[in-house]
Protein backbone atom coordinates (compact mmCIF):
# COMPACT_ATOMS: atom_id res chain seq x y z
CA UNK A 1 0.00 0.00 0.00
CA UNK A 2 2.77 2.42 0.98
CA UNK A 3 4.70 1.50 -2.17
CA UNK A 4 1.64 2.26 -4.34
CA UNK A 5 1.24 5.65 -2.69
CA UNK A 6 4.91 6.47 -3.23
CA UNK A 7 4.68 5.41 -6.88
CA UNK A 8 1.53 7.49 -7.31
CA UNK A 9 3.43 10.52 -6.04
CA UNK A 10 6.50 9.85 -8.19
CA UNK A 11 4.40 9.38 -11.31
CA UNK A 12 3.71 13.12 -11.65
CA UNK A 13 5.64 13.34 -14.92
CA UNK A 14 3.28 10.84 -16.57
CA UNK A 15 -0.08 12.08 -15.29
CA UNK A 16 0.75 15.82 -15.02
CA UNK A 17 0.45 15.70 -11.23
CA UNK A 18 -3.01 14.16 -11.03
CA UNK A 19 -1.90 11.48 -8.55
CA UNK A 20 0.28 13.79 -6.47
CA UNK A 21 -2.34 16.54 -6.20
CA UNK A 22 -4.96 13.90 -5.46
CA UNK A 23 -2.93 12.58 -2.54
CA UNK A 24 -2.56 16.14 -1.23
CA UNK A 25 -6.32 16.74 -1.44
CA UNK A 26 -7.07 13.37 0.19
CA UNK A 27 -4.73 14.24 3.07
CA UNK A 28 -6.19 17.72 3.49
CA UNK A 29 -9.82 16.63 3.37
CA UNK A 30 -9.20 13.76 5.75
CA UNK A 31 -7.67 16.36 8.09
CA UNK A 32 -10.76 18.55 7.63
CA UNK A 33 -12.98 15.58 8.44
CA UNK A 34 -11.04 14.85 11.66
CA UNK A 35 -11.02 18.51 12.71
CA UNK A 36 -14.74 18.83 12.05
CA UNK A 37 -15.41 16.05 14.56
CA UNK A 38 -12.75 16.50 17.21
CA UNK A 39 -12.56 20.30 17.41
CA UNK A 40 -15.41 22.05 15.63
CA UNK A 41 -18.36 19.78 16.33
CA UNK A 42 -19.90 16.64 14.80
CA UNK A 43 -17.99 14.77 12.13
CA UNK A 44 -18.89 16.29 8.79
CA UNK A 45 -18.96 13.72 5.99
CA UNK A 46 -19.27 16.46 3.37
CA UNK A 47 -15.53 16.92 3.92
CA UNK A 48 -14.94 13.65 2.06
CA UNK A 49 -16.72 14.68 -1.16
CA UNK A 50 -13.48 15.99 -2.82
CA UNK A 51 -11.87 12.65 -1.96
CA UNK A 52 -14.56 10.75 -3.87
CA UNK A 53 -14.22 13.16 -6.81
CA UNK A 54 -10.50 12.44 -7.02
CA UNK A 55 -11.10 8.71 -6.76
CA UNK A 56 -13.37 8.93 -9.81
CA UNK A 57 -10.65 10.74 -11.76
CA UNK A 58 -8.07 8.18 -10.54
CA UNK A 59 -10.23 5.40 -11.94
CA UNK A 60 -9.73 6.77 -15.48
CA UNK A 61 -6.11 7.80 -14.88
CA UNK A 62 -4.53 5.02 -16.97
CA UNK A 63 -6.75 5.93 -19.92
CA UNK A 64 -5.53 9.52 -19.80
CA UNK A 65 -1.79 8.86 -19.37
CA UNK A 66 -1.21 7.93 -23.06
CA UNK A 67 -3.06 11.04 -24.26
CA UNK A 68 -1.49 14.29 -25.43
CA UNK A 69 0.05 16.47 -22.75
CA UNK A 70 -2.57 19.19 -23.20
CA UNK A 71 -5.33 16.65 -22.47
CA UNK A 72 -3.51 15.41 -19.38
CA UNK A 73 -2.97 19.00 -18.26
CA UNK A 74 -6.69 19.80 -18.48
CA UNK A 75 -7.63 16.47 -16.89
CA UNK A 76 -5.37 17.12 -13.90
CA UNK A 77 -6.57 20.65 -13.10
CA UNK A 78 -10.32 19.88 -13.31
CA UNK A 79 -10.49 17.83 -10.07
CA UNK A 80 -8.08 20.25 -8.37
CA UNK A 81 -10.34 23.19 -9.25
CA UNK A 82 -13.43 21.32 -8.09
CA UNK A 83 -11.75 20.35 -4.81
CA UNK A 84 -10.64 23.92 -4.05
CA UNK A 85 -14.11 25.28 -4.77
CA UNK A 86 -15.81 22.60 -2.68
CA UNK A 87 -13.40 23.08 0.22
CA UNK A 88 -14.19 26.79 0.25
CA UNK A 89 -17.88 25.92 0.57
CA UNK A 90 -17.08 23.28 3.20
CA UNK A 91 -15.49 25.92 5.43
CA UNK A 92 -18.78 27.81 5.38
CA UNK A 93 -20.73 24.59 5.92
CA UNK A 94 -18.69 23.71 9.01
CA UNK A 95 -19.24 27.23 10.33
CA UNK A 96 -23.02 26.92 9.87
CA UNK A 97 -23.19 23.37 11.25
CA UNK A 98 -21.92 24.55 14.66
CA UNK A 99 -24.17 27.60 14.74
CA UNK A 100 -21.44 30.02 13.66
CA UNK A 101 -17.95 30.46 15.11
CA UNK A 102 -17.39 33.56 17.30
CA UNK A 103 -16.08 36.30 15.00
CA UNK A 104 -12.84 38.07 15.86
CA UNK A 105 -13.43 41.12 13.66
CA UNK A 106 -12.98 43.63 16.49
CA UNK A 107 -9.17 43.34 16.39
CA UNK A 108 -9.22 44.00 12.64
CA UNK A 109 -11.62 46.92 12.97
CA UNK A 110 -9.41 48.51 15.63
CA UNK A 111 -6.31 48.13 13.45
CA UNK A 112 -7.96 49.95 10.53
CA UNK A 113 -9.18 52.66 12.87
CA UNK A 114 -5.64 53.08 14.16
CA UNK A 115 -4.15 53.10 10.65
CA UNK A 116 -6.65 55.33 8.83
CA UNK A 117 -8.64 56.92 11.63
CA UNK A 118 -11.60 55.03 10.15
CA UNK A 119 -12.17 51.86 8.13
CA UNK A 120 -10.25 51.34 4.89
CA UNK A 121 -13.43 51.18 2.83
CA UNK A 122 -14.62 54.41 4.46
CA UNK A 123 -11.31 56.07 3.63
CA UNK A 124 -11.67 55.20 -0.08
CA UNK A 125 -15.34 56.21 -0.04
CA UNK A 126 -14.57 59.63 1.42
CA UNK A 127 -11.51 60.15 -0.79
CA UNK A 128 -13.63 59.63 -3.92
CA UNK A 129 -16.68 61.52 -2.65
CA UNK A 130 -15.51 64.77 -4.30
CA UNK A 131 -15.16 63.15 -7.74
CA UNK A 132 -17.81 63.70 -10.39
CA UNK A 133 -20.42 60.99 -10.78
CA UNK A 134 -19.06 59.46 -14.00
CA UNK A 135 -15.50 59.23 -12.68
CA UNK A 136 -16.64 57.66 -9.43
CA UNK A 137 -18.85 55.19 -11.30
CA UNK A 138 -15.92 54.21 -13.50
CA UNK A 139 -13.62 53.79 -10.48
CA UNK A 140 -15.96 51.47 -8.58
CA UNK A 141 -16.69 49.47 -11.73
CA UNK A 142 -12.94 49.11 -12.18
CA UNK A 143 -12.66 47.74 -8.62
CA UNK A 144 -15.46 45.22 -9.23
CA UNK A 145 -13.83 43.96 -12.43
CA UNK A 146 -10.47 43.81 -10.66
CA UNK A 147 -12.03 41.78 -7.88
CA UNK A 148 -13.53 39.39 -10.43
CA UNK A 149 -10.18 38.94 -12.21
CA UNK A 150 -9.01 36.89 -9.22
CA UNK A 151 -11.17 33.98 -10.35
CA UNK A 152 -9.28 33.59 -13.62
CA UNK A 153 -5.84 34.87 -12.61
CA UNK A 154 -4.32 31.52 -11.45
CA UNK A 155 -5.59 29.79 -14.62
CA UNK A 156 -4.51 32.72 -16.79
CA UNK A 157 -0.88 32.51 -15.70
CA UNK A 158 -0.93 28.72 -15.40
CA UNK A 159 -1.86 28.43 -19.08
CA UNK A 160 0.71 31.08 -20.08
CA UNK A 161 3.45 29.25 -18.18
CA UNK A 162 2.42 25.86 -19.57
CA UNK A 163 2.40 27.12 -23.17
CA UNK A 164 5.92 28.52 -22.77
CA UNK A 165 7.35 25.25 -21.46
CA UNK A 166 9.12 22.98 -23.92
CA UNK A 167 7.29 19.80 -24.76
CA UNK A 168 9.60 17.69 -22.59
CA UNK A 169 9.09 20.13 -19.69
CA UNK A 170 5.29 20.41 -19.71
CA UNK A 171 4.99 18.25 -16.60
CA UNK A 172 6.78 20.94 -14.58
CA UNK A 173 3.50 22.85 -14.43
CA UNK A 174 2.79 20.65 -11.41
CA UNK A 175 5.14 22.82 -9.33
CA UNK A 176 3.00 25.86 -10.09
CA UNK A 177 -0.27 24.19 -9.15
CA UNK A 178 1.27 22.65 -6.04
CA UNK A 179 1.90 26.17 -4.69
CA UNK A 180 -1.68 27.19 -5.52
CA UNK A 181 -3.03 24.08 -3.80
CA UNK A 182 -0.83 24.63 -0.75
CA UNK A 183 -1.92 28.26 -0.37
CA UNK A 184 -5.61 27.36 -0.45
CA UNK A 185 -5.10 24.59 2.10
CA UNK A 186 -3.37 26.90 4.58
CA UNK A 187 -5.86 29.67 3.83
CA UNK A 188 -8.90 27.48 4.60
CA UNK A 189 -7.42 26.37 7.92
CA UNK A 190 -6.91 30.04 8.87
CA UNK A 191 -10.57 30.68 8.06
CA UNK A 192 -11.61 27.99 10.53
CA UNK A 193 -9.29 28.98 13.37
CA UNK A 194 -9.48 32.79 12.91
CA UNK A 195 -13.04 33.42 11.66
CA UNK A 196 -13.41 36.96 10.33
CA UNK A 197 -16.62 37.96 8.58
CA UNK A 198 -15.46 41.27 7.06
CA UNK A 199 -16.61 44.89 7.28
CA UNK A 200 -19.57 44.47 4.92
CA UNK A 201 -21.26 42.22 7.49
CA UNK A 202 -19.64 43.09 10.82
CA UNK A 203 -20.07 46.85 10.28
CA UNK A 204 -23.27 46.64 8.30
CA UNK A 205 -24.68 49.76 9.96
CA UNK A 206 -21.75 51.83 8.62
CA UNK A 207 -21.96 50.57 5.04
CA UNK A 208 -25.63 51.00 4.25
CA UNK A 209 -25.10 53.31 1.28
CA UNK A 210 -24.97 51.31 -1.98
CA UNK A 211 -21.78 51.41 -4.01
CA UNK A 212 -21.86 53.69 -7.08
CA UNK A 213 -21.91 51.08 -9.86
CA UNK A 214 -23.09 50.88 -13.43
CA UNK A 215 -25.43 48.12 -14.60
CA UNK A 216 -22.43 45.98 -15.54
CA UNK A 217 -20.57 46.64 -12.29
CA UNK A 218 -23.67 46.00 -10.22
CA UNK A 219 -24.33 42.72 -12.04
CA UNK A 220 -20.91 41.31 -11.14
CA UNK A 221 -21.00 42.73 -7.61
CA UNK A 222 -24.40 41.17 -6.89
CA UNK A 223 -23.29 37.88 -8.46
CA UNK A 224 -20.43 37.61 -5.96
CA UNK A 225 -22.36 39.06 -3.04
CA UNK A 226 -25.42 36.84 -3.41
CA UNK A 227 -23.34 33.68 -3.90
CA UNK A 228 -21.15 34.22 -0.83
CA UNK A 229 -22.06 31.16 1.20
CA UNK A 230 -18.95 31.23 3.39
CA UNK A 231 -18.96 34.13 5.85
CA UNK A 232 -15.62 33.53 7.62
CA UNK A 233 -13.38 33.88 4.55
CA UNK A 234 -11.45 37.06 5.29
CA UNK A 235 -8.23 36.25 7.15
CA UNK A 236 -5.98 36.07 5.27
CA UNK A 237 -7.30 37.48 2.00
CA UNK A 238 -7.44 34.70 -0.58
CA UNK A 239 -7.73 37.26 -3.36
CA UNK A 240 -4.54 39.00 -2.29
CA UNK A 241 -2.63 35.81 -1.53
CA UNK A 242 -3.33 34.09 -4.85
CA UNK A 243 -2.56 37.29 -6.77
CA UNK A 244 0.76 37.67 -4.91
CA UNK A 245 1.56 34.02 -5.57
CA UNK A 246 0.96 34.46 -9.30
CA UNK A 247 3.13 37.58 -9.19
CA UNK A 248 5.94 35.61 -7.58
CA UNK A 249 5.75 33.02 -10.35
CA UNK A 250 5.70 35.64 -13.09
CA UNK A 251 8.70 37.35 -11.45
CA UNK A 252 10.84 34.24 -10.94
CA UNK A 253 10.09 32.90 -14.42
CA UNK A 254 10.83 36.37 -15.84
CA UNK A 255 7.57 36.19 -17.73
CA UNK A 256 6.81 39.23 -19.94
CA UNK A 257 3.37 39.45 -18.26
CA UNK A 258 4.91 40.23 -14.86
CA UNK A 259 4.01 43.94 -14.99
CA UNK A 260 0.45 43.07 -15.91
CA UNK A 261 0.27 40.56 -13.03
CA UNK A 262 1.63 43.20 -10.67
CA UNK A 263 -0.96 45.72 -11.85
CA UNK A 264 -3.74 43.15 -11.37
CA UNK A 265 -2.47 42.31 -7.89
CA UNK A 266 -2.47 45.94 -6.77
CA UNK A 267 -5.91 46.42 -8.31
CA UNK A 268 -7.28 43.35 -6.52
CA UNK A 269 -5.87 44.55 -3.20
CA UNK A 270 -7.49 47.95 -3.66
CA UNK A 271 -10.79 46.30 -4.61
CA UNK A 272 -10.92 43.99 -1.59
CA UNK A 273 -10.73 47.05 0.68
CA UNK A 274 -12.83 49.46 -1.38
CA UNK A 275 -15.67 46.98 -1.94
CA UNK A 276 -15.93 46.39 1.85
CA UNK A 277 -14.82 42.76 1.76
CA UNK A 278 -11.61 42.97 3.77
CA UNK A 279 -9.67 44.74 6.49
CA UNK A 280 -6.06 45.84 6.02
CA UNK A 281 -4.76 43.04 8.26
CA UNK A 282 -6.34 40.48 5.91
CA UNK A 283 -4.18 41.77 3.07
CA UNK A 284 -1.01 42.03 5.13
CA UNK A 285 -1.37 38.46 6.42
CA UNK A 286 -1.75 37.12 2.87
CA UNK A 287 1.83 38.06 1.94
CA UNK A 288 3.73 35.70 4.29
CA UNK A 289 1.28 32.86 3.55
CA UNK A 290 1.76 33.35 -0.21
CA UNK A 291 5.55 33.53 0.10
CA UNK A 292 5.64 30.44 2.34
CA UNK A 293 3.38 28.54 -0.08
CA UNK A 294 5.64 29.48 -2.97
CA UNK A 295 8.90 28.35 -1.38
CA UNK A 296 7.45 25.19 0.13
CA UNK A 297 5.43 24.33 -2.97
CA UNK A 298 8.36 24.45 -5.37
CA UNK A 299 10.32 22.12 -3.06
CA UNK A 300 7.68 19.42 -2.96
CA UNK A 301 8.78 18.26 -6.41
CA UNK A 302 12.47 18.07 -7.42
CA UNK A 303 12.03 20.38 -10.40
CA UNK A 304 13.67 23.75 -11.00
CA UNK A 305 11.59 26.73 -12.08
CA UNK A 306 11.97 27.25 -15.81
CA UNK A 307 13.24 30.80 -16.37
CA UNK A 308 11.83 31.94 -19.70
CA UNK A 309 14.56 34.49 -20.45
CA UNK A 310 17.18 31.75 -20.18
CA UNK A 311 15.22 29.63 -22.65
CA UNK A 312 15.09 32.46 -25.18
CA UNK A 313 18.89 32.85 -24.95
CA UNK A 314 19.57 29.24 -25.82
Amino acid sequence: MVKKIVNLWKDYKEDMGLGAMGLAIIFFNTLLFILSGLIFGPFNFYCLIPVFIYLIFFYFRNLIKPQKKAIKFLYSIIPLSLAIGLNYLLVGHIDRSVGGFPRVDRVFVDFDNWLFGLQGAQFIWEYTSSWNEVMRLFFYDYMVLSYMSYYIMPFYFGVLYYVNLDDNEKYKIISYFSTINLYYGVNFLFYLFIPVTGPQYYLEEIFRDPLPLSIVGNFFYEAVHSAQYTKIDCFPSGHTGIAVLVCLWSFYTKHPHFKWCLFLTLSIMLATIGLRYHYTLDLLAAFPVAILSFYLGIRIFPEKIVVLSQKSNK
